[in-house]
């Protein structure tokens, strides 16, 4: 009988881990697929650089690529203030962390 019992108490602590490991795994995927993609500055950057070739071709090009790069389309709040601007303007140069939006 104590063999019995001995076994019996692997199989209850293997089934807690293995509810720990499920109850973790379920939590850490509610996070991750809650979050939303934010807006960065290098991809603002990135639309920036963009912006200077388009407008080497066609100098009258809006830009409107700046619109949903620099700008979270969900809040409609910019990276910084004035990002779209510099965007619009071409100014990869100015779009950095703690930029004044002075282009």
């Amino acid at each position: 009988m104590a063999k019995a019992q001995g076994s019996l108490e692997y199989l209850i602590i293997i089934s807690a881990v293995l509810a720990i490991a499920a109850i973790t795994v379920f939590y850490i995927t509610g996070v991750f697929s809650s979050q939303k993609p934010g807006v960065s500055i290098s991809t603002c950057r990135e639309a920036a650089s963009n912006c200077q070739a388009s407008k080497m071709t066609s100098p009258n090009d809006p830009c409107t690529i700046c619109d949903s790069a620099c700008k979270d389309p969900t809040t409609n709040r910019e990276v910084f203030t004035g990002a779209t601007t510099c965007c619009k303007k071409a100014r990869a140069d100015m779009i950095y962390v703690g930029s004044s939006g002075n282009c």
